[in-house]
């Protein structure tokens, strides 16, 4: 049976290539890489195009750039949702790539650039680094210094995470659908040689420790279960770790434009990786 592949992720799922045809509109700020104009080329370039052209099976791409878990956890309920209106439970299968697990969404009520906003917000812990981009003059800038100062702590994000990754796997497990869940890169307010470092959700044993500490011993004893049985066994960040001195730049596997997405050859790289972890198991 041909299955259809739902994806779901931040940039490392759904791309944040470019299309040189649009990158003027890009660089003015008026396309953003999600913008449909800039499907036909993102897409094809990002691992979920390329297994399922190894799998021989329909791939669905929902990953949007730029996403927190929270956004990937009700991205994909709702479309698992819509897709068992017309499809049965076995002919779906769901891959989650986890973003890193400090980005938050907040829903957002208030003056945005001079006129009245309402959405989801997502922020992230590395624009305390960066002077707070797009936040910076204006009334969530404040908020958001309070927010990372005293309430961006582990023991808050790492609960979270855990908690996501229950929540998903036994939503999908009560609807019968298969799924594999990974890790993609964990995010700090920290840099080196342009890249964001420290690769602590990759740790699970650590991970589980830090939540163990705070919460629940039965929570984690369950995680582990989950990890076990639907986690790829490494990170798309190790796997590009890996490959780093096999293929340095400009043609390796770090987007040689700003050093931290993975190139398209990482995006073959991690194709072939979740194929073999795959084949036979569809």
């Amino acid at each position: 049976m041909k299955k259809v592949i739902i994806c779901d992720g931040d940039s490392w799922t759904a791309g944040h290539f470019v299309n040189p045809k649009l990158k003027k509109l890009f660089d003015r700020g008026e396309l953003f890489e999600m913008d449909k104009r800039n499907d036909d080329y993102r897409l094809p370039k990002v691992w979920p195009y390329k297994l399922g052209k190894l799998l021989n099976s329909e791939v669905v791409n929902i990953a949007c750039a730029g996403s927190s878990n929270d956004s990937i956890v009700k991205r994909t309920i709702e479309n698992v949702l819509k897709y068992l209106k017309n499809y049965k439970p076995e002919e779906l299968f769901v891959i989650v790539g986890w973003s890193s697990p400090e980005r938050k969404d907040f829903y957002f009520k208030g003056d945005w650039n001079g006129g009245f906003a309402e959405s989801w917000e997502t922020m992230y812990p590395a624009e305390l680094t960066l002077g707070f981009g797009k936040y910076k003059n204006t009334p969530l800038s404040e908020f958001y210094k309070l927010y990372l100062t005293y309430f961006w702590n582990e023991e808050e994000y790492i609960a979270r995470y855990m908690e996501q990754n229950l929540l998903l796997h036994y939503f999908l497990k009560d609807k019968k659908i298969k799924h594999l869940f990974f890790n993609s890169f964990y995010e700090s307010k920290f840099f080196l040689d342009g890249q964001l470092v420290n690769a602590m959700h990759e740790d699970i044993e650590l991970v589980q420790e830090i939540y163990e500490k705070f919460n629940s011993k039965l929570i984690t004893e369950d995680f582990k279960k989950i990890n076990k049985n639907f986690f790829h066994d490494i990170s798309f960040r190790e796997m590009m770790v890996s490959k780093d001195s096999e293929f340095p730049w400009p043609e390796g596997v770090w987007d040689k434009v700003d050093g931290h997405h993975p190139s398209e050859l990482a995006h073959e790289f991690w194709a072939e990786e979740l194929n073999t972890k795959l084949k036979g198991k569809l």
